[in-house]
């Protein structure tokens, strides 16, 4: 299933990646049981965000406050149920870094660095894709932004 991503700056200010989204996963009873299975999305909600701004500085708030409790980055699962505006947490675990890999660091303004060598890339995926890895202090990943700041 594809998921969005957001990213939540200091300010609040998000920057949304939102993918399309066309089934989801809904409980279906089988044999007086309740099982998950794929269920198409209607089209109207296909391209929709999963979570509204309050949903997505909720959350954020929440990880935060997880990471600092166990004092390290966490992995975590939640169920967010907008009808009550709760939270549901699944599990969390500690972000593993492979030995000797270090944490991603970001660029604001990628036009002052004149020296490098730029490669123009259709698109960068986060979250659900796999990426490139950078192996040398002159190396860099990009992405363009439209006017709100969303990667495009």
């Amino acid at each position: 299933m594809p998921l969005d991503t957001f990213y939540v700056e200091h300010n609040e200010k998000i920057k949304a990646v939102i993918k399309e989204k066309f089934k989801r996963i809904i409980p279906k009873k089988i044999d007086n049981k309740y099982g998950l299975t794929d269920a198409k999305n209607p089209l109207g909600l296909q391209k929709l965000p999963s979570l509204n701004k309050e949903a997505v500085l909720a959350v954020s708030k929440v990880s935060t406050l997880i990471a600092s409790y166990y004092k390290k980055p966490m992995d975590i699962e939640l169920v967010y149920l907008p009808s009550s505006k709760t939270i549901y947490i699944v599990q969390t675990r500690p972000l593993v870094f492979k030995p000797r890999q270090q944490s991603p660091s970001y660029l604001s303004d990628i036009d002052q660095f004149t020296h490098l060598q730029k490669i123009k890339v259709i698109k960068i995926v986060p979250g659900d894709a796999a990426v490139q890895l950078i192996t040398a202090q002159d190396q860099v990943l990009t992405a363009a932004t439209d006017p709100q700041g969303c990667l495009i």
